[in-house]
Order: C-alpha cells, then sequence, then structure tokens
C-alpha cells in the first residue's frame, strides 16, 4: 500500500507540477491562462485574474503539500478540491456553449 500511495503521490504532483509550469512560465502564458479563464467562465477580467492566481497558488501548494510526509492528507485533499472544482468549471463552460481554448497546460489554440 505504501508504493501505490508513493506512486499516486509523484503521478498527481507531476500532473498539478506540470500545470503550473505551463502556466507561470512567463507572463504572456499567464496571462493568456487568464483570458482562457475570463472567457470559459465570461467572468469580469478583474474576478478572472484572481481566479487564476488562484489557481496557480492552489497548484503549487498541491506540489510542495504531496512533497512533505507529514502533509500528503492536505495534499490530496486539495488535489481532489482543485479537480472538482476544475471538473465543474468544464462542465459549466460546456453546458453554456463556450469553445474557448483552456490553456489548462499552456499554450492551447484547441477549443474546449
Amino acid at each position: 500500500m505504501i508504493y501505490l500511495i508513493f506512486a499516486c503521490r509523484i503521478l498527481l504532483a507531476g500532473v498539478f507540477l506540470t500545470a503550473l509550469a505551463g502556466k507561470v512560465r512567463n507572463k504572456a502564458a499567464f496571462d493568456e491562462f487568464a483570458v482562457s479563464v475570463e472567457r470559459l467562465g465570461r467572468l469580469p477580467r478583474r474576478v478572472s485574474r484572481a481566479v487564476a492566481v488562484a489557481v496557480a497558488a492552489g497548484e503549487a501548494a498541491v506540489v510542495a503539500l504531496l512533497a512533505a510526509g507529514a502533509t500528503v492528507p492536505a495534499g490530496f485533499a486539495l488535489g481532489v478540491l482543485l479537480l472538482l472544482g476544475f471538473t465543474a468549471g468544464i462542465v459549466r463552460a460546456l453546458r453554456a456553449g463556450r469553445a474557448a481554448p483552456c490553456r489548462c497546460f499552456g499554450a492551447s489554440v484547441t477549443p474546449l
């Protein structure tokens, strides 16, 4: 069981680290992510920017929490909450017929 938990930690941390790196690799990449949040959620620019910052901070927190032994359960819990939030946002955008690129892992021109 310890190996399964370790493998899940590595996998989840790797996914969130890859997503975070795609968003924060430079200012333009982060700005594009914030615009995609705005378009997908039909949020005001100021709110979408705050959501984009919160997403990046949450992804960084998941990676950090999964790295240390004592905080692993919190890392898994935060990861699940973020993934549920992402899923809800995607479902909402698709139901509303929004076809903006997601940019979840960085540069993308493919609509959600």
